[in-house]
C-alpha cells in the first residue's frame, strides 16, 4: 500500500514539473526582464505550495506578517525541503550552489525561477553573484540565501558566511533573519537523533533520502520571520558585513529555539 501511496505521489508531482515546464518556457518569451523575474518568482511560489502538499509539508508560519519588497532574506538550511517550504510563503528567488543547476529538471527550473548560481571556491564567480543579487534587490525582488553554504543535521545550525552580506549592506536593503524548524513527522515531534528523516545533509544521497521522504503521510515545519535588520554601523565595509552575518546567525538560531 505504502509503495502504491509513493507511485501515485510521484505521478502527481511529475504531473505538476512537466506543467511547471511548459510555464517556465513561456516565461522565457517575456522581453522585459524585469517582468520575467516577476512572472518567474510567482510562478515558483505556486509550484512550491502544489510541491508541499502532495508530500504532505504542513506549513505553520509565525512573526513577521508583510516581508518588505527587496529583502535579503537569511535562513538556516537542513533540506531541500527548505526551498518548496519558503518559496511557497513568499514570491522570492534564491542563491543556490552551483551544482544544482545540473540536476536533471530541477536545474533547468531553478533557472527558470530566478535562481542565481554560486560557486563558493571562485572569487569571480562571487564577486558575479553579489553583483546580481543587488539587482534583484534593487528591484523590488526578495532573495533568500542560506548563509550557512552547506545543509546541516537538521539540530545544529552552522555559523553564517559573510560573503553575500555585502549585498544588502551596501544596497541599505533590509536583512530579513528566517528561522525553519521541523517539528513533526506523521504526527509524531522529531527528535534530535530523527531529525535526518527530513535533514539531508554530508554525503546523503539525494534519490534515497526523497524516497523516505515520499513515504511519510505529513511533514509539519514551523517558520518564523524574525524581524529584519534594517541598518549596520560600523566604520569599515568588511566589518559591516561581518557584522550583519552573525547579527542574523544569532537571530536565526534564537528564532529556532524560543520561538518553538
Amino acid at each position: 500500500m505504502r509503495g502504491l501511496v509513493k507511485i501515485c505521489k510521484i505521478l502527481i508531482l511529475s504531473v505538476i514539473n512537466v506543467i511547471a515546464l511548459l510555464f517556465g518556457a513561456l516565461i522565457l518569451l517575456i522581453p522585459k526582464k524585469s517582468l520575467r523575474l516577476r512572472a518567474a518568482t510567482a510562478c515558483m511560489s505556486v509550484w512550491a505550495k502544489y510541491n508541499c502538499e502532495i508530500l504532505g509539508v504542513r506549513i505553520s508560519r509565525t512573526g513577521l506578517r508583510k516581508i518588505p519588497k527587496g529583502s535579503f532574506i537569511a535562513a538556516n538550511h537542513c533540506s531541500y525541503l527548505d526551498i518548496l517550504v519558503l518559496g511557497s510563503l513568499i514570491p522570492c528567488a534564491f542563491v543556490s550552489k552551483k551544482d544544482v543547476s545540473s540536476w536533471p529538471l530541477i536545474g533547468w527550473l531553478a533557472a527558470r525561477a530566478g535562481t542565481i548560481f554560486i560557486d563558493r571556491a571562485s572569487r569571480m564567480t562571487i564577486a558575479r553573484t553579489l553583483r546580481e543579487v543587488k539587482t534583484y534587490l534593487s528591484s523590488g525582488t526578495s532573495v533568500v540565501v542560506f548563509p550557512e553554504g552547506t545543509t546541516n543535521n537538521g539540530v545544529d545550525i552552522l555559523e553564517f558566511k559573510s560573503s553575500l552580506f555585502k549585498a544588502p549592506v551596501e544596497q541599505n536593503s533590509p536583512i530579513l533573519p528566517v528561522s525553519i524548524v521541523y517539528s513533526q513527522i506523521d504526527e509524531k515531534p522529531v527528535e534530535r537523533d530523527e531529525a535526518h528523516g527530513v535533514a539531508w545533509y554530508g554525503n546523503m544521497s539525494l534519490l534515497p533520502h526523497l524516497w523516505n521522504v515520499l513515504e511519510m503521510k505529513s511533514i509539519d515545519v514551523r517558520v518564523h520571520f524574525n524581524p529584519a535588520i534594517l541598518e549596520i554601523t560600523s566604520i569599515d565595509a568588511a566589518q559591516a558585513r561581518k557584522l550583519a552575518a552573525v547579527s542574523a546567525y544569532n537571530i536565526v538560531k534564537e528564532g529556532c529555539y524560543s520561538h518553538f
